[in-house]
């Protein structure tokens, strides 16, 4: 393969991959609750971990598949053999193997990409393009069902060589191959039906394979229905059918409308609509091209299936169309005259700057602002059982898998006062406001999620970030979440900080 047999190619090849990892080691936070919650704290039920009254209403709806929380619950049984217990050691192992996993799934469709480009030129512009995109880490550290499924669904396009350049006959064994990995990736996101209606659909039109491979594709799907099965009777308890299930809670009933619709064409700037958005809109564009372009390609029959569907559905969330970037490289390949660009255009080099800075702050600080990891990792670290005033409600979400160590809560103004302050702490959201400690008591900082709020830097940084934050939610909707950092005072009796003498 010339993506490993040419120096600079494997360059930027083993780049990425040091750039993947570090950014899912560093992802202590989550993009939406549903990777958390419908995956991680599923494999924790399964597990003993978290208790059935603690899992999302659709737990009790069995919709949601079973066989990726019951592979993550598999792989952490085994580190805990192993002797790692940590829940947070555990998240990150998950993060790392799906990671790998998921950049296994796209370095091998740039490969297979890469050794049909007929120049040496074409074949490093195609390597650069796919490997500078600089969502693309954040998105394959994801332990989400997208990142699974997509994954999936790229080795079984491979197995089809649906991007491959032409009809030859393929071994009965990767027809069947192709057909289990399909199946596997709808076991993993039902929404993933969408696209292979359409790859399928093309298949079957242009390459008119023959009846016995028509029966061993649909074996193989078969197959891994039936895996699919057992993984939700392990789950549930009892054997059901979660993709009927799926559909009457958010087709027949509605279900889905209640967290919000959106117009037909409002992934146009649900997409765009983060700090990678000039990269996203150009992507968008090559995509657009080659549907335009190329209206006889797999790619054009699959992604515009995929990406007509979701937008007939009213209820629309731009994660539902991530498993579009890890077919990005044969976006680049079908869009662009790869080999007749001698050097990337000026126009281009702002934005080549600002998806670098943003590749490298997600990598070192990747952004999420409603999960609170680093808080309940600061209290799983502590030596004694912990004891938190919340200043106002409860400003975390509930993760039990993450809570290993118990510590008892109480929110200002709806629990009594503790009799004695004695090894308690003040919660709060807010890091630029220092709070009013409860009568008699004084508070000191103690700890923060806030970056660099217990340093001496603070007094100096903390300003500027108050005052940047404080505009930035001035001039966004109300709808939009608002970050915060918790961060802990230790209470103390006034008495507690006199002079010995004065006792």
């Amino acid at each position: 393969m010339a993506i490993w047999r040419e120096k600079p190619l494997r360059h930027w090849v083993l780049l990425h991959l040091l750039i993947v990892l570090v950014t899912a080691w560093r992802s202590e936070t989550f993009f939406h609750p549903d990777e958390h919650f419908q995956v991680v704290e599923f494999a924790s039920h399964l597990l003993g971990w978290t208790p059935a009254d603690a899992l999302p209403w659709e737990f009790g709806a069995q919709m949601r598949p079973w066989l990726q929380p019951v592979a993550y619950a598999g792989v952490m049984r085994g580190l805990a053999t192993l002797g790692m217990h940590d829940a947070f050691d555990l998240l990150t192992a998950l993060r790392l193997l799906t990671a790998l996993f998921a950049w296994l799934a796209y370095i091998a469709l740039l490969s297979r990409l890469v050794d049909r480009q007929p120049s040496s030129q074409g074949r490093l512009r195609l390597v650069q393009a796919s490997l500078a995109i600089g969502f693309l880490p954040y998105l394959l550290a994801r332990t989400s069902s997208e990142t699974a499924a997509a994954s999936l669904t790229v080795f079984s396009l491979l197995a089809l060589d649906l991007p491959g350049a032409g009809p030859q006959p393929r071994p009965r064994t990767r027809i069947l191959l192709a057909g289990l990995l399909a199946g596997l990736a709808f076991e993993c996101r039902f929404q993933m039906a969408f696209l292979f209606l359409g790859t399928t659909a093309w298949w079957l039109w242009h390459r008119r394979p023959p009846v016995r491979e028509v029966l061993l594709f649909l074996a193989g799907g078969m197959v891994s229905l039936g895996v699919g099965a057992l993984a939700d009777r392990l789950g549930y308890g009892v054997w059901c059918l979660p993709p009927l299930n799926y559909v009457r809670q958010n087709v027949v009933l509605g279900v889905a409308s209640h967290y919000g619709v959106e117009p037909l064409p409002a992934y146009l700037w649900l997409l765009p609509a983060n700090l990678f958005g000039p990269i996203v809109v150009l992507c968008m564009v090559l995509l657009g091209r080659v549907w335009w372009r190329q209206p006889r390609s797999a790619l054009t029959w699959g992604t515009l299936a995929f990406v007509g569907l979701h937008a007939l559905v009213g209820h629309k969330e731009e994660r539902f169309l991530f498993p579009l970037a890890t077919l990005l490289p044969w976006i680049l390949a079908e869009a662009l005259p790869l080999a007749r660009i001698p050097t990337w255009p000026k126009w281009l080099r702002p934005l080549f700057i600002w998806n670098f800075l943003m590749m490298a702050l997600f990598a070192l600080y990747p952004l999420g602002w409603r999960p609170h990891h680093a808080f309940f990792r600061h209290m799983n670290d502590a030596t004694t059982v912990q004891h938190v005033l919340i200043r106002g409600q409860q400003p975390f979400i509930d993760t039990p898998f993450l809570q290993q160590r118990p510590f008892e809560l109480r929110v200002e103004g709806r629990d009594p006062l503790p009799a004695t302050w004695d090894n308690w702490k003040l919660l709060t959201p807010d890091p630029f406001v220092e709070p009013a400690p409860p009568l008699g008591t004084h508070v000191r900082l103690a700890w923060s999620e806030m970056p660099l709020r217990t340093t001496p830097l603070w007094p100096h940084i903390g300003p500027l970030l108050g005052a940047w934050l404080h505009a930035w939610e001035a001039h966004t909707p109300s709808s939009l979440p608002r970050p915060t950092w918790l961060t802990l005072y230790v209470i103390e009796a006034n008495d507690e900080r006199r002079p010995a003498s004065d006792k």
